[in-house]
């Protein structure tokens, strides 16, 4: 055979791989499965709770609140502050009477969950811990944000990934299908690989994938937040059990400088302190020598219909008391329940 056959034959194999990978890709992308109800969430924080008179931050349309935080610290006890826990009963008795469809779910974090996961004896302290705030406050489930597995500095917590499966595994045991589970898991694919994602898929009801915080330059562009959706699809989890991340905030890549909320921002470019740039991809605003990176309210609703066309679960925002009206989720909702 003469070595022009052999070159085209190759060409041809190489060519033809790559138009089945592409397909396989290009499938992967856009099909889905039907959603029949998607989710609308929004954490909470205790102050937005017990500053606000008429609760406009919490949308009735919601179909879960997360309340942040109860901490985690290296004893295996979940803790709320006086404040947190004096919002998050008044947060209970609204939803209870003005939302009773949604699910209230209180949200854990905090520097000990390595110590506080690592023996089987410990993950079932901490759940007869939150056994006890799910029956105080009427509770429906819980979420767990444990920022970030396996990149400690304790040389002890080298077993992160299976011990947080592990602990979502005990919670789903003690607490049965009818309790909710869900974890945040950040945006980065390198992050995400450091999730035992198999046994996590099989545990939790849905995952927050936050998709922002990825860049200190622009840190929510529109295509950075397709990419780590579609990437977390890839990482075991089903299309239906995840749900887009909205930044009600901005990053500044400065460190010393103290982030602005979204009504805040608005305010600000509505007063004429701030000029919006406006990219197809992602918004910025340059302000006393800092560069602001933020989604406005179309960069915003442009990921919510990304969820539609990708169908993925939903959406959540961190957070709440960025937009005191309520009015950005609200408009989320509209726009995944059409």
């Amino acid at each position: 055979m003469s070595r022009k056959k052999i070159i085209a034959i190759v060409l041809a194999c190489v060519f033809g791989a790559g138009i089945i990978i592409m397909a396989v890709f290009v499938g992967l992308y856009f099909n889905h499965e039907p959603v029949e109800e998607y989710r609308t969430v929004g954490y909470i924080m205790g102050r937005t709770v017990n500053e606000s008179e008429n609760m406009d931050a919490v949308p009735t349309s919601l179909t879960h609140v997360l309340f942040a935080f109860a901490s985690v610290n290296d004893d295996p006890v979940p803790r709320l502050t006086e404040d947190d826990a004096k919002a998050l009963g008044k947060l209970s008795a609204y939803m209870h009477e003005n939302m009773p469809s949604a699910k209230l779910m209180l949200s854990i974090n905090g520097t000990g969950m390595c110590n506080a996961t690592r023996t089987a004896a410990k993950r079932a302290q901490l759940i007869a811990g939150l056994a006890e705030l799910k029956e105080q406050y009427g509770l429906d489930g819980f979420d767990v944000d444990w920022e970030y597995p396996n990149r400690p500095s304790n040389k002890h917590c080298i077993h992160d990934a299976s011990d947080y499966a592990a602990l979502m595994e005990d919670m789903r045991e003690a607490f049965g299908k009818d309790t909710l589970l869900s974890i945040a898991m950040c945006g980065s694919i390198t992050y995400m690989n450091d999730l035992n994602r198999t046994r996590m898929a099989k545990t939790l009801d849905f995952v927050n994938v936050m998709t922002y915080d990825l860049s200190m330059r622009n840190h929510c562009k529109l295509s950075d937040t397709a990419m780590s959706m579609f990437n977390a699809s890839l990482a075991g989890f089903k299309k239906s059990q995840l749900n887009l991340g909205l930044p009600f905030y901005e990053r500044c890549k400065d460190a010393d400088y103290d982030y602005k909320e979204y009504d805040e921002l608005m305010q600000m470019i509505e007063d004429g302190e701030i000029k919006l740039q406006v990219k197809d991809d992602f918004c910025f605003a340059n302000y006393e020598g800092h560069r602001l990176s933020f989604d406005d309210r179309d960069h915003l609703m442009k990921k919510v219909e990304l969820v539609k066309k990708r169908g993925y679960g939903g959406v959540f925002c961190w957070h709440l008391g960025c937009n005191m009206d309520g009015s950005l989720m609200t408009e989320a909702h509209d726009i995944l329940s059409k």
